[in-house]
């Protein structure tokens, strides 16, 4: 469960002050999918970037699993989010150099894991995902709803707690926005897995369990997405 009381970003650039965040209340309960919509500049992204531990807020306190991650030292921080969080991102932030099984299994081997079983895991994961075929190719070989499947794949091959997705349709097709979604939601019922997205697409929404909108750093509603209302 994340618990997120009071939570306000302030950004200072030049003379100008910036409420990123304002005053944010909200919990989200395992297991839940949870899309994060607004405008343009609304605080999406910053607000998944502080859930995720990619940065602090100025004010505010963020609880996960009961767990005062604000307290947190900064090594502390990077050993939470290598073992309990999971992250995809628009441009897929895969390494080049690396195979598709590679790109998957590195985190594994930041662990820890044992050679054997992080290289089973992640070949059961490629099997799943319908990519066991291309797992000695590299990313210039692979289309761009392939990148972000092997991105999805690497960001949950070590079972984390929660999965934050920034956008992670934004540089796809209608066709791999799909499937990338598909996938997403596969992994959240079968897994009871908790993602938090954020997302532009009105489309999108049919995947949520629930919609937060942002406007100007404050939250307008919170709620079952329209299309599954009624």
């Amino acid at each position: 469960m994340i618990e997120v009381e009071n939570l306000s970003r302030i950004y200072q650039m030049g003379n100008v002050t910036v409420h990123a965040l304002k005053g944010v209340t909200l919990t989200i309960p395992k297991g839940q999918f949870v899309g994060i919509t607004g405008a343009s500049g609304s605080g999406k992204s910053t607000l998944l970037h502080l859930l995720g531990l990619l940065d602090r807020q100025t004010e505010g306190t963020i609880r996960i699993g009961g767990i005062d991650v604000s307290k947190l030292t900064e090594h502390q921080r990077t050993l939470y989010r290598l073992k309990k969080l999971g992250y995809v991102f628009q441009d897929y932030a895969l390494v080049p150099e690396l195979t598709v099984e590679e790109n998957v299994y590195i985190t594994s081997m930041v662990r820890g894991m044992r050679p054997d079983v992080y290289q089973k895991e992640t070949n059961d994961l490629l099997i799943r995902i319908g990519l066991f075929d291309r797992k000695k190719h590299k990313q210039s070989e692979l289309s761009g709803g392939q990148q972000q499947r092997v991105s999805i794949a690497r960001a949950i091959v070590n079972k984390p707690e929660i999965l934050y997705a920034d956008e992670p349709c934004a540089n796809l097709d209608s066709e791999s926005s799909k499937n990338v979604l598909d996938l997403f939601k596969q992994i959240n019922q079968e897994l009871n897995q908790t993602i938090v997205m954020v997302s532009h697409e009105d489309w999108h929404l049919q995947y949520f369990d629930r919609v937060i909108t942002l406007r100007d750093g404050e939250v307008i509603s919170d709620d079952l997405p329209l299309v599954k209302k009624g």
